[in-house]
């Protein structure tokens, strides 16, 4: 399905009915610093914000550019009025406060997709890196090919890790269907509930889950 398509299956929101041009003082208030006067006229957009940010949100998981949870309308509505009060000295005088919202809403989740599809190539890379890695180790670990690669690997890892994004560590650990995605249970030694194989690892991105890890789960010893 084209992607003309899927935005054609994407009901609109219904037109809000229409708010009252704000004093224009108010707005002079809000350049100048004025927290009161800022969220006042916000006030008066929000519905129009959140129908849009579902629309758009209901858009892009049909995409396939962003899963279910993601990303909710309320966080995406945050993100937008923060940016709008940082940006607020840059606004086109000839542009009204709503088109400008929309647009500047548009412009945050357009950064915030763009954010998730790179994240996305970069954790493909970094399961391309190991699996070259586990390889070149079979060979032996003295080799300096081999050495290189793991210096190039923690390179990679740090700098990803500075800039948010961390690994989930599961091997060993109690399972959480939080964190991880259960392939198959086996028999083990570990007590039943404990990942005892990690099969592809899972990523955080901040504070949000960006994949979870696929796993092995113990399911106690044979009997």
């Amino acid at each position: 399905m084209s992607a003309d398509e899927i935005r054609s299956t994407v009901p609109l929101a219904a037109s809000p009915q229409q708010t009252p041009v704000p004093d224009a003082g108010v707005w002079e208030r809000c350049m100048d610093g004025d927290r009161q006067a800022f969220q006042q006229l916000m006030l008066s957009h929000l519905d129009e914000l959140f129908a849009a940010a579902r629309r758009d949100l209901r858009y892009h998981v049909l995409l396939g550019d962003l899963c279910q949870h993601d990303l909710s309308p309320e966080e995406l509505v945050g993100e937008t009025l923060l940016r709008a009060w940082r940006d607020r000295l840059r606004k086109p005088a000839s542009l009204g406060i709503r088109p400008w919202l929309l647009g500047l809403q548009f412009r945050v989740l357009t950064r915030i997709v763009r954010q998730e599809r790179l994240l996305q190539r970069l954790v493909s890379i970094l399961d391309n890196f190991e699996l070259g890695l586990a390889a070149a180790k079979t060979e032996t670990e003295q080799s300096p090919i081999y050495s290189g690669m793991v210096l190039v690997q923690k390179q990679l890892n740090d700098l990803l890790e500075e800039n948010g994004l961390q690994a989930i560590e599961a091997e060993g650990k109690k399972f959480d269907p939080n964190l991880h995605e259960a392939i198959a249970h086996e028999p083990s030694q570990s007590p039943e509930g404990t990942v005892i194989r990690q099969a592809r690892r899972g990523y955080r991105f901040k504070d949000r889950l960006l994949r979870p890890a696929r796993v092995v789960v113990s399911s106690g010893p044979a009997k």
